[in-house]
């Protein structure tokens, strides 16, 4: 039996969380969603996902924020993380790869593409 994966997607804008959720759960993942930084942080703590995509641009806790925390506590480090970003400063992936990203995704990006990043990270 396969395992079903559940991913939490984090983003503020609501379109870019409706495009990855639809793409991922006709896929049959189980996907949970975060609009905020520090919101995503309480629901990791309850519910250990398999996988996060995370927005950078985020007011308040930005995705590097976010990232840093998740990958510098014990309980959540191994917990793997895909960036997602409409910016094309190489210093957000950079900065992303040095924390621990598992990817970098610059949007906009196509449903094969996103799908074939997210089954690589579970095989």
């Amino acid at each position: 039996m396969n395992k079903i994966y559940k991913i939490l997607i984090v983003d503020d804008e609501a379109s870019n969380i409706l495009f990855l959720k639809s793409i991922l759960e006709i896929e049959g993942y189980i996907v949970f969603t975060a609009n905020s930084g520090m919101q995503s942080l309480n629901f990791i703590k309850q519910n250990r996902p398999d996988l996060i995509l995370i927005d950078i641009m985020m007011p308040t806790m930005d995705g590097i924020e976010v990232l840093d925390k998740i990958k510098s506590n014990p309980e959540t480090k191994d917990i793997p993380v895909i960036i997602i970003t409409a910016s094309m400063e190489d210093k957000y992936k950079e900065e992303s790869i040095k924390l621990g990203a598992s990817a970098f995704i610059t949007l906009p990006i196509s449903r094969q593409v996103i799908l074939e990043i997210v089954g690589n990270i579970f095989k």
